[in-house]
């Protein structure tokens, strides 16, 4: 159903349009959008930005067209309505709801909890144009299907950071899913919240020494980071927050002497290690 306006003028009218999302936000004033006014099938008045003057309209019945601009020259239509211009007044303010959402993508492990650093792209699926998001920002997205293209999660280890990607795949999202006017989008990726490795002698007693050190290894593209080491001098256990499943090698020294190394691999079932 298209909104009906009545505008009222003289010899003719500037009618500013100021576009909102589709609950009535303000959008960013460099977001591309495109505001044009047709007469029958022919567009007679045009202006860009989120908020723009459409001048000198004379008495008559409109269509208002407002569309969103896209990288490479496409336009996404996200607003139609009629306008109908009569006499009196020259200048009026005219506010549009388009099919735009301000959109969060919040990332999650798996225990739903945020991740601390994240980037990703959603694909706009029919016009094949990315949308990079990270996390603590907002999208502005016209109403359409998206496939998510890939996440990166940075991970913090011993001595660098590296980048993890999580493809859609990894992510259980590999058909296209429909955006409308919602606020958040939640995607879950398989990272471990939380998990606890817990060392312990041959007679089933708690390994606590001061000249035991363990050492955790993270393997990633046929290369192994040092994730955490430390003696364990107070404790038999070492914990560890937001780690990618996958492969993970333990070090056990003795006085800078390796007595033990053990392969183990962490997912959604596994998350409690015993060494």
């Amino acid at each position: 159903m298209h909104p009906s306006n009545v505008l009222f003028q003289n010899m003719y009218a500037n009618i500013t349009v100021k576009v909102l999302t589709c609950n009535g936000l303000t959008l960013p004033s460099n977001l591309p959008i495109t505001v044009c006014l047709f007469e029958n099938d022919t567009k007679i008045r045009e202006c860009s930005g989120t908020r723009c003057i459409l001048r000198n309209v004379t008495v008559g019945s409109y269509t208002l067209k407002v569309y969103y601009k896209l990288s490479g020259g496409n336009k996404v239509p996200v607003y139609e309505g009629s306008l109908t211009v009569e006499e009196n007044i020259t200048s009026l303010s005219y506010d549009v709801r388009a099919n735009i959402t301000k959109l969060y993508v919040s990332v999650v492990d798996d225990e739903d909890v945020t991740l601390k650093s994240y980037t990703g792209k959603l694909l706009l699926s029919a016009y094949n144009v990315y949308f990079p998001f990270k996390k603590d920002e907002y999208l502005y997205l016209p109403f359409s299907n998206y496939t998510l293209s890939l996440i990166t999660y940075t991970l913090n280890l011993k001595s660098e950071k590296i980048d993890y990607k999580f493809s859609s795949t990894d992510c259980n999202l590999t058909k296209p899913f429909s955006i409308g006017c919602t606020s958040k989008i939640i995607i879950h990726v398989p990272v471990a919240h939380k998990v606890v490795f817990s060392f312990f002698k041959v007679s089933g007693e708690p390994l606590i020494m001061n000249d035991i050190k363990a050492q955790i290894l993270f393997s990633h593209n046929g290369k192994q980071y040092v994730l955490k080491e430390g003696f364990l001098s107070s404790s038999n256990s070492i914990e560890l927050f937001g780690i990618p499943y996958g492969k993970y090698t333990i070090n056990i020294f003795k006085e800078n002497n390796k007595i033990l190394t053990q392969d183990f691999v962490i997912g959604p079932k596994n998350k409690k290690i015993f060494v």
